[in-house]
């Protein structure tokens, strides 16, 4: 069993880096992909498409990201709003 304060710390940090996107996150991803296998790590990356700020050249940036650094399973989702 993990000791109370090591899973604090890794949840604080898992907060911490849900609520700053941006290219800190793609280095992790990057980090995880390239060096996580190596640790029996499988990465998983999942890309929702459809926000109003979506292109099909930013979608198309964010697949060729994804399959350069190798993911191993790459899950796609299509944003569907809900009335109400």
């Amino acid at each position: 069993m993990l000791p109370p304060e090591t899973i604090l710390l890794f949840f604080t940090t898992c907060v911490l880096l849900a609520l700053a996107p941006g290219p800190d996150n793609l280095f992790v991803l990057a980090q995880s992909a390239q060096h996580g296998r190596k640790a029996g790590i499988i990465v998983l990356a999942g890309m929702i498409m459809g926000f109003d700020t979506d292109t099909e050249q930013s979608i198309a940036e964010n697949l060729q990201f994804m399959l350069t650094e190798k993911i191993p399973m790459i899950s796609h989702y299509l944003l569907t709003p809900f009335p109400g």
